[in-house]
């Protein structure tokens, strides 16, 4: 172990003096021999040396990972012990290091997910999960880290610290060669957990395009239950973001699709109810389904799409009135939930309205001291003031530039990847031979992408989740 440890230690003596390639060499031989040793010779501690102590997690953090899951597996050291160890460790390790040994890396995470859980204290995870996809070299890089760190949020209720990682676009999938610890089931996950954070912040189109990425991702000829559940948030979440119908992305895959019609049928039927505009109609739908909302952890996101049933045909109406009396809105029965629809609490939901700036309208009395005045509702064609116009054009703006600088940057090095270059020289020369030439769609079908085949579904998913967070909502609303 002695030899070992001078090898370790050695790192950080030669490190300054190494080129790339020669740190690269040294490094890779230093895995190698951690590789050949076993647990137990990791924390042996002869002379009484704690070699977590000699060790550094930023200078050594190939050997402070392994000697760290050593002890952990083994339970060497107090859990208490390496529960603080692991956190400094997840704070301060070197992701040059790092990327190297992915597949310890995502051990001593898992390791740290089953701590907390155990402990039933999710939050604890948060900060140095956190710090470490901070870290990483590549921010908009998708990693092993993401897809644990989104669901202990949720665990937690931490939604605003999700969105804080989940704001930052992903620009780049590893393939199965350059990380092996990732699979396709991860990315899905991280996709669905991000559309259920965008949920509970009531971000509907954030959460609309996460759920979107999830439905259409390529599957081929297979379909994950994780798509599935995906799709019928997808359903509820498209009726509150434009209060009708979206229907499957023109992207996704003809045998998922199929599955979504089959195994979401009460879905589908609830929103094709929503769409005739009949109250009594959704009523009943919603009276059928609800139960199946239900066990699906959707029965909140489903209220919330019944109580903008209402909001969603009034603001219809600007379309056909100028004027209209709250009397008659009340008249048309337009409350699914059943919570009543007096003219007071109508003339509430449309005060709610106006606030939210769903719709541009003022109140009136008719004759405010009478204790039975009528109140008109006048819709108003005024557009938006000028700053409202030029925030919502800068934010355009500052979007569409960030866009396409990420699209020049892949596009950028997908012309410089190995790949490519390799399918571009196989087409050349089927050109040469008289064949199809560049671009033809028979040699773009053999360019190696990262093993898209292995992507595909070969089995059972299960997601057993409790997915309904639309509780939290006032909880939110307070802190805000």
């Amino acid at each position: 172990m002695d030899k070992i440890l001078d090898l370790l230690l050695s790192l950080d003596t030669k490190a300054d003096s190494l080129s790339g390639d020669a740190y690269e060499r040294h490094l890779t031989s230093i895995i190698l021999a951690l590789n050949k040793t076993g647990a137990n010779q990791m924390v042996s501690v002869p002379g009484g040396v704690d070699y977590l102590d000699v060790l550094h997690p930023w200078t050594h953090s190939v050997g402070y990972l392994y000697v760290l899951l050593a002890n952990i597996r083994i339970k060497s050291i107090d859990t208490g012990v390496l529960w603080r160890r692991t956190v400094t460790f997840l704070e301060g390790y070197d992701p040059r290091q790092i990327s190297y040994v992915q597949d310890q890396f995502k051990a001593l995470v898992e390791e740290a997910g089953r701590y907390v859980s155990e402990l039933g204290k999710p939050i604890l995870l948060i900060w140095p999960l956190k710090q470490a996809i901070q870290r990483s070299t590549k921010p908009a890089t998708f990693t092993s880290l993401h897809t644990l760190y989104i669901l202990k949020c949720i665990e937690a209720k931490c939604y605003r610290d999700a969105a804080a990682i989940l704001d930052v676009d992903l620009t780049e999938i590893p393939s199965k060669k350059e990380s092996k610890e990732i699979c396709y089931q991860d990315l899905l996950e991280y996709f669905l957990y991000g559309g259920m954070v965008y949920i509970a912040l009531k971000n509907w189109r954030r959460a609309l395009d996460f759920l979107t990425y999830a439905v259409a991702y390529p599957t081929g000829a297979t379909c994950s239950a994780i798509q599935v559940e995906a799709y019928k948030k997808y359903s509820l979440v498209g009726l509150l973001l434009k209060g009708k119908p979206v229907y499957t992305p023109s992207g996704a895959s003809t045998v998922p699709s199929r599955t979504y019609r089959v195994l979401a049928k009460p879905y589908d039927s609830f929103v094709a109810a929503f769409k005739t505009g009949d109250p009594e109609a959704l009523r009943k739908q919603a009276a059928y389904s609800m139960p199946i909302f239900t066990e699906d952890g959707n029965a909140g996101l489903a209220t919330q799409c019944m109580d903008a049933f209402r909001r969603f045909k009034i603001a219809r109406l600007t379309h056909t009135y100028v004027t209209l009396s709250v009397q008659e809105i009340s008249r048309r029965n337009l409350e699914v939930i059943r919570r009543g629809s007096s003219q007071e609490e109508t003339e509430q939901c449309i005060l709610g309205m106006i606030e939210r700036d769903e719709i541009r309208a003022s109140l009136s009395h008719e004759s405010p001291s009478m204790p039975n005045a009528g109140c008109i509702l006048h819709f108003h064609n005024n557009p938006q003031s000028e700053k409202q116009n030029l925030k919502a054009l800068e934010e355009q703006i500052a979007r569409t530039v960030s866009i396409t600088k990420q699209a020049q940057a892949m596009g950028a090095n997908l012309g410089l990847s190995k790949e490519f270059l390799q399918h571009l020289n196989r087409t050349t020369k089927s050109g040469d031979r008289g064949g199809h030439g560049v671009g033809s769609m028979n040699d773009l079908d053999s360019m190696d992408t990262g093993d898209a085949a292995d992507h595909m579904y070969q089995g059972n998913t299960s997601f057993a989740f409790d997915e309904d967070l639309m509780h939290d909502h006032d909880s939110l609303d307070e802190d805000s």
